[in-house]
C-alpha cells in the first residue's frame, strides 16, 4: 500500500504537468522532442537528489535544487519553469519524508533562480543570478531557523557549508549543461544567438573581404 500510494502520487503529478502543457503550451506538448527535453531535466534533478541523499547520505541542504528550474527557464520559458518548480518542490519534499523546509526552499529559491536567468546575455548577469539565489537561500534558511529556534551559529554553518557552495556551483553547472541540451534537442537560447552575432567568426570575416556589400546587407537584416 505504501508503494501504491507513491505511484499514485507520481501519476497525479505527471498528469497535472501534462495537462498544463496540453492546455497552455500545446505547441510544446505536440513536439515529442520538447517532451523528452522536459523529462530529461526532471530526471537529472531527481537522479542528483537520489545520489545526494540515498547514495552519499549528505544533508538535504546539499541538494542542487535550482538545477531543474534554471534549465527549464533558459531552454523553454519562465511559465513552464515556474510550474516545473512547483512539481519539483512537491516531489523532493515528499521524497525526503515530507520535509517542508526542503519543499519551501525549492519553491522560493527555484522561483528566484528561474526569473534571474531567463534573459542572461553576459557574465555580469550570471553573477547577478548567483547573488539573487544567495539571497533566496539566506531568506529561507534564516526564517526557518528562527521559527524552529535554531542557534545563529547553526544557521550560519548551514549557509556556509551547504547553501553558499550550491548557489555558486549549480549555476556554473547549468551553463555547462546548456550547450549539451541545445545540441541534443535542437533548442536555441539567447547565449547561442549572441555567439552567432559575433562578427569575428571566420566566415563573416571572409564575407566582409570578398563581398562587403553582401556582408553589410546581411548584418543589417540580421539585426532587424
Amino acid at each position: 500500500l505504501f508503494y501504491l500510494g507513491k505511484y499514485f502520487f507520481a501519476l497525479m503529478i505527471v498528469f497535472i504537468m501534462g495537462s498544463y502543457l496540453y492546455v497552455y503550451h500545446p505547441n510544446i506538448f505536440a513536439q515529442t522532442k520538447m517532451l523528452w527535453l522536459i523529462t530529461s531535466i526532471f530526471l537529472i534533478q531527481f537522479l542528483v537528489t537520489i545520489l545526494m541523499q540515498d547514495v552519499l547520505h549528505w544533508s538535504y541542504l546539499s541538494i542542487p535544487i535550482t538545477l531543474g528550474p534554471m534549465l527549464l527557464s533558459m531552454l523553454l520559458d519562465a511559465s513552464i519553469a515556474f510550474f516545473g518548480t512547483i512539481v519539483i518542490s512537491l516531489v523532493l519534499g515528499a521524497s525526503a519524508g515530507n520535509n517542508f523546509q526542503l519543499a519551501l526552499m525549492v519553491f522560493i529559491v527555484g522561483t528566484i533562480a528561474l526569473f534571474s536567468v531567463q534573459k542572461i546575455r553576459n557574465r555580469g548577469q550570471m553573477f547577478r543570478a548567483i547573488f539573487f539565489i544567495l539571497i533566496g537561500y539566506a531568506l529561507v534558511n534564516f526564517s526557518y531557523g528562527f521559527i524552529h529556534y535554531e542557534s545563529f551559529r547553526q544557521m550560519l554553518q548551514n549557509f556556509a557549508y551547504y547553501l553558499l557552495p550550491n548557489a555558486i556551483l549549480v549555476p556554473t553547472a547549468v551553463f555547462l549543461l546548456i550547450g549539451l541540451f541545445e545540441r541534443f534537442f535542437d533548442v536555441t537560447t539567447d547565449i547561442t544567438l549572441l555567439e552567432l552575432s559575433d562578427l569575428n567568426h571566420p566566415l563573416l570575416k571572409r564575407l566582409s573581404v570578398e563581398a562587403p556589400g553582401t556582408f553589410h546587407h546581411s548584418i543589417i537584416v540580421g539585426n532587424l
